[in-house]
């Protein structure tokens, strides 16, 4: 049939040349025949383009529209497919494919649409078994298994041989032993058995008919069942093994039962079972690297040779450098970094792919930590292959490593220049949201997204937090809930999930959404640390739980520490505060924020000298640290030595000998003395010999903006800061204050929740931000919401600078209410 098709084109081809052109119809039918050809051979993606090469010619062609929907369905481009599919309905409503289509991928997200749909179908062919497995499929979701059963079994009274049919009544009886089991009964063994002899026999019709996607699909079914019912075991090894066995001639349906085989071992944690799936990955599919990895990782640690996994890996693929590179991290990540390096610089000269050996080079330098290395083989590879997408990826790779994130999102930029690739524009959207720019990230990843040839789980759940940053919380859901029929959110998007739903204001199911993803092992510890700040008040016995299990699984991430320290002091267990702060400072010698936290606590709980030796130590270790000189201005102001601290730096400027990051502290003082030209004349001074110091370019900004001078520099500098520390709720703020002295209130608010996310709640950051935030509010004619935000920034206790000017405003939105509302008893 393939050589037909082919001989076919050919001859279309060449009749072409002969008889001159030919009519819109025959080059329409032309690119059909090709979609035709190329999806027989299992190329979908030219397929995909014949089918759109088509479109173009006849975008009116219902027919056309959903043969694309349905491949694209085929390939999980779950939105994609919906556009075509409704695109098709609209062009002819009575298309079944069509409004079926439709239907199965709104189930979820739409279940009345979808009944309707069906219904029109039935109504038209009431002989459609898919209109009634769909049927089915909505009684499920609606509960009523009964009717969900019975419109099963008519499905196979109409397909007595439909894999599907089958498959349908299987999973309905399955939903039974389900509801048994929430019910908290145990099922019946019955309601068991003929759940599997359901799957089984879709299995059979399945093979018999060589439809082994509805093959893979059964044993998938009839694995979880029956370790429902029996456990784990070696049953459902044999069950995988017998299926390969069928399917093994149809490779891609193969590939998709040794991943299913895959999933269910690693959630069993049965090595056997993953040994043997993994072995058969490798052999199905030598490219896929991962797979190789994985293999790798499970024969260490079932005692056998890792590393002679990934030799045999680079033996059977000499000409691909991405194995020879991931050969050499398997060898960093076993402890030998520099046997990789030494591999990749021994490969290097008989490379196909010099830039790409080169460019893995610079990255397993930074993985050992080497960076004087890294710079010397980013230099390499500068003037070996300037014009290579890997050395704006190693770029930014070096550059993001060192904290640079403008710089690295300048190189990123480079490289989607060069090469549009899905990789490029998901690592750009990456960088740009930590960034704090969130509305280009948000472009970014849509372009990755669009490039991709199949839906990336990874890079919808980017997309989903970026919407968080912007607000939008709605479509943020939608992002990180998946349309496809059945399909589950995924652990480690749960609590991107749960910020969406505390956005949404939705509490109950935003708490949900936590409490799963803590059932886990070791949870994330984004998980923990929203536990632990939005529960806080609703739950304080369970938020209190999560940030103490946060700080023993996570020893060396401070922030859980911080806020146990934090609440601490504000129930007055100062001795306890005390004791954590020391116990952290002690356990991280070499990190500036722990050393920084044991000064801020020692000055809170009254120990003042220890404080100032402990604030000197961190601005002679850390002078360039952003929040370095915040720290000395805050201990010495607080310990009474403020005068001091001020002649000391003014006698140090006077003699030439002021640091550039002293000059930032010395600002503060002039700022806090009234004095702010002085101040703008030293942050200008330090900005000059310092031109990337970020906290002369976040105070400079502004101060610039308070003052409403050369707003357009406050901006450039924010921004800058901004990218250089993503994670500092100064910077956040900063930048959205200045948007809003730039009359960009949207932007300015989504800074603001920025700085309310990394700020400790009801510290003085904290209450600066929801201040600022009321402001930008109130622009916006939101004042119900300002006189909110103004509100918890005075009910925090925190002493912040503009505390009188939020209690004029707070008076004067009341008093604007209070006359619009009616009068009493008109």
């Amino acid at each position: 049939m393939m050589r037909q098709r082919l001989s076919l084109l050919l001859m279309v081809a060449l009749a072409t040349g002969v008889f001159g052109c030919m009519s819109a119809e025959e080059r329409v039918q032309r690119h059909l025949d090709r979609a035709q050809v190329y999806d027989d051979s299992g190329e979908l993606e030219k397929a995909l383009v014949e089918l759109q090469n088509a479109l173009k010619l006849a975008p009116q062609s219902a027919e056309t529209n959903l043969r694309t929907a349905a491949l694209l369905k085929r390939q999980e481009r779950w939105e994609d497919a919906l556009f075509y599919y409704e695109e098709a309905y609209r062009l002819d409503s009575k298309l079944d494919d069509a409004a079926l289509g439709i239907a199965y991928l709104l189930l979820f997200e739409s279940t009345d649409r979808a009944d309707q749909l069906v219904a029109e179908v039935l109504a038209r062919t009431p002989d459609s078994s898919s209109a009634h497995q769909l049927r089915s499929d909505v009684m499920l979701i609606r509960n009523d298994l009964n009717g969900a059963l019975a419109e099963a079994l008519t499905s196979v009274e109409l397909e007595p041989k439909s894999a599907r049919a089958a498959l349908q009544v299987g999973i309905v009886r399955k939903a039974f032993v389900a509801q048994q089991t929430r019910a908290g009964k145990q099922p019946e063994d019955a309601l068991y058995a003929q759940a599997d002899a359901e799957f089984a026999k879709a299995g059979e019709l399945a093979g018999a008919r060589g439809e082994f996607n509805w093959l893979v699909r059964s044993i998938g079914e009839r694995a979880q069942l029956q370790t429902n019912r029996h456990g784990h075991g070696p049953h459902i090894m044999q069950l995988y093994v017998d299926g390969y066995e069928a399917v093994k001639v149809s490779p891609g349906d193969a590939a998709r039962l040794i991943g299913s085989a895959n999933g269910v071992a690693r959630s069993a944690k049965d090595q056997e079972l993953r040994f043997w799936a993994l072995t058969h990955a490798v052999e199905l599919r030598p490219d896929q690297l991962e797979s190789w990895r994985e293999l790798a990782d499970l024969t260490a640690k079932r005692g056998g040779d890792g590393v002679a996994v990934m030799q045999r890996m680079v033996e059977q693929r000499p000409e691909d450098s991405r194995a020879h590179t991931a050969y050499a991290e398997y060898l960093s990540t076993a402890g030998r970094n520099e046997d990789g390096v030494a591999y990749l610089e021994k490969v290097l000269p008989d490379s196909n792919a010099p830039d790409s050996i080169l460019a893995a080079v610079v990255t397993l330098n930074l993985l050992g930590r080497d960076f004087d290395a890294a710079a010397a083989a980013l230099a390499r590879l500068r003037a070996e292959h300037p014009e290579s997408v890997q050395t704006d990826f190693a770029e930014a790779t070096l550059a993001n490593a060192e904290g640079r994130l403008s710089d690295a999102i300048a190189a990123l930029e480079r490289w989607t220049s060069r090469q549009e690739t899905p990789a490029g524009f998901a690592k750009l959207a990456d960088a740009r949201m930590r960034s704090g720019n969130p509305r280009d990230a948000l472009d970014a990843i849509d372009r990755a997204i669009s490039l991709s040839a199949k839906p990336r789980a990874d890079y919808r759940r980017l997309r989903g937090r970026i919407l968080v940053l912007l607000g939008d919380y709605q479509a943020a859901l939608q992002a990180l809930i998946p349309r496809k029929k059945g399909g589950g959110v995924p652990l480690h998007f749960l609590p991107d999930v749960a910020r969406a739903f505390y956005g949404l204001g939705r509490d109950v199911p935003a708490k949900q959404a936590l409490e799963r993803a803590l059932q886990e092992e070791q949870p994330a510890p984004a998980a923990l640390l929203l536990f632990g700040r939005e529960e806080a008040q609703r739950d304080p016995a369970g938020a209190r739980a999560a940030l103490e299990r946060g700080a023993k699984l996570y020893p060396t991430y401070t922030q859980f520490s911080e806020m146990l320290i934090n609440a601490d002091l504000r129930a007055g267990k100062t001795p306890e505060a005390m004791e954590r702060a020391r116990s952290l400072a002690t356990l991280l010698p070499d990190d500036s924020r722990a050393q920084m936290t044991l000064a801020r606590t020692l000055i809170s709980v009254g120990q003042a000298d220890e404080a100032v030796k402990q604030a000197e130590l961190v601005k002679q270790r850390w002078p360039a640290q952003p929040g370095s000189a915040e720290l000395y201005l805050e201990v010495m102001t607080r310990s009474g030595r403020g005068d001091e601290a001020f002649q000391s730096l003014t006698q140090q400027k006077a003699e030439g000998k002021l640091a550039p990051t002293a000059r930032v502290v010395l600002a503060r003082l002039h700022l806090a003395r009234g004095e702010g030209q002085q101040a703008i004349e030293l942050l200008r001074s330090a900005l000059a010999e310092q031109p990337g110091l970020v906290g002369a370019q976040n105070d400079l900004a502004y101060n610039l903006a308070r003052r409403g001078e050369d707003l357009e520099n406050a901006t450039e500098l924010a921004q800058e800061a901004r990218a250089n520390r993503p994670d500092s709720t100064e910077i956040a703020d900063t930048l959205g204050f200045v948007y809003l002295q730039r009359e960009l209130a949207e932007a300015a608010l989504v800074q603001f929740d920025a700085a309310l996310e990394l700020a400790e709640p009801e510290s003085t950051s904290w209450a600066t931000a929801q201040f600022h935030r009321g402001l930008a509010l109130r622009t916006i004619g939101r004042e119900s919401d300002a006189v909110a935000a103004f509100e918890l920034a005075l009910a925090s206790g925190a002493e912040f600078p503009d505390a009188k000017e939020a209690h004029r405003l707070l008076a004067d939105l009341s008093a604007n209410a209070k006359a619009a509302s009616p009068a009493e008893g008109s």
